[in-house]
């Protein structure tokens, strides 16, 4: 029989008249791969000193191993249950051979359901310390490898690293990698494949499945690559595009979509979306600073509601006078009518159509919006022309009424 590992697991099983009776459920692996066909197992068990028999050795013949799985009923005829701890020490043989002892005996606590589980190979665990499982690489003294069926699929790096799996690369000190990622930063977690990797330390990097590099290059990092969608609280988005999406808490708090935003010092602001109509809204402290402001030219909204243009010549370019009268005429035949936005139920306003109003003015950057900026600026223009028109109709009458007046010689 070629070289074998034996893992045991010895449960009380209820039902049983004898208080000595168990159930043995294992795997058993033959030459490094999972044992097939019957096999003969023989078991003793000690006191915890390892030195008194407490019943005799028990050998269980016909075991039934499939693809390295066993199981098969034990009684030793003795209530185990009366010893805080026991020894169990196990062989093993196919057909008429010799029993080959597994290993040195194992502690079992016989206070539990599941007493105890246990790792024997025939020839002893190479390079490995009896506590540890596994086989130590002869080029890293440090590294520890955890096998299942014959195969490695975890190494602990123990001081000089992480913990990696099969294909990963954790040697930051505290580190972790998963999924072929690499973890070279102290206290980093990687997980995905291809270039997924964190080179600074304390950080954390994700990456979908998706090929090429996602690397944390910074210490202190929260890297996150999801080409199917960003969630929070939620699996569904309103669209496919959707990249980040925030849903409310499931069961606690309200039904709004709450997104608070806080500074060092505690000042906050709020941006949510309200369950009962949809509305969106956007608040901050009451501190009297803007409400919103950008950065490119200071335009803002005031805490008060006064939308704020940025106007100051310091931000403009490319002057050029307008023809005041000439602005008054396409005013005067712009059409003007009430109207309601669609799917709205703000009520009824007045204006001029964009549409319209790029054509007569060509200002703005489409012929769909109208800035703020625009209307105001066409109707201060407007004003001066109608101011112009009407100075000068009035020193036409003023012309005419002297004239008048030296005839009649008033």
């Amino acid at each position: 029989m070629k070289r074998s590992t034996l893992f045991l697991a010895l449960l009380a099983t209820a039902g049983f008249a004898n208080a000595g009776a168990y159930q043995y459920q294992g795997t058993l692996n033959d030459g490094g791969k999972p044992a097939e066909g019957v096999y003969d197992l023989q078991v003793s068990v000690t006191d915890r000193s390892g030195t008194q028999a407490l019943a005799a050795p028990l050998t269980i013949f016909g075991v039934n191993v499939s693809k390295g799985r066993f199981s098969a009923e034990v009684d030793f005829g003795v209530d185990l249950s009366q010893f805080d701890e026991v020894k169990l020490s196990a062989a093993v043989r196919q057909g008429t051979g010799p029993f080959q002892p597994l290993g040195n005996a194992s502690s079992f606590s016989t206070k539990s359901t599941l007493g105890g589980a246990v790792c024997w190979e025939t020839n002893g665990n190479s390079n490995v310390q009896t506590a540890n499982l596994g086989t130590n690489l002869l080029t890293d003294a440090n590294l520890l490898s955890l096998r299942s069926r014959g195969d490695e699929i975890l190494y602990l790096r123990g001081t000089s690293g992480g913990v990696e799996q099969n294909g990963s690369s954790a040697v930051g000190n505290n580190s972790a990698a998963w999924g072929s990622s690499s973890a070279f930063g102290a206290n980093s977690f990687t997980v995905g494949r291809g270039g997924t990797a964190a080179t600074g330390a304390d950080s954390f990097v994700f990456a979908d499945g998706l090929a090429g590099v996602f690397n944390s290059s910074l210490a202190n990092q929260f890297l996150v690559r999801a080409d199917g969608g960003a969630m929070i609280n939620t699996t569904v988005t309103p669209t496919s595009n959707d990249d980040f999406t925030i849903g409310t808490r499931p069961t606690t708090g309200d039904a709004d979509a709450d997104l608070v935003m806080r500074t060092r010092t505690g000042k906050f602001g709020r941006l949510f979306l309200r369950d009962t109509d949809n509305a969106f809204f956007l608040s901050a402290q009451a501190t009297g600073a803007n409400l919103l402001e950008t950065t490119a030219n200071g335009a803002r909204l005031t805490v008060g509601g006064a939308w704020t243009n940025g106007s100051s010549r310091l931000f403009k370019e490319g002057f050029v006078a307008v023809d005041v009268m000439d602005v008054l005429g396409k005013v005067m035949d712009m059409p003007i009518s009430t109207w309601t936005y669609k799917n709205s139920s703000e009520g009824t306003h007045v204006g001029p159509m964009a549409e319209d109003f790029k054509a007569a003015f060509g200002l703005g950057s489409d012929n769909q919006h109208i800035a703020t900026v625009d209307a105001d600026g066409v109707a201060l223009a407007a004003i001066q022309g109608l101011n112009q028109k009407l100075e000068a109709e009035n020193a036409a009458l003023k012309s005419r009424l002297d004239a008048l007046e030296a005839h009649l010689g008033l």
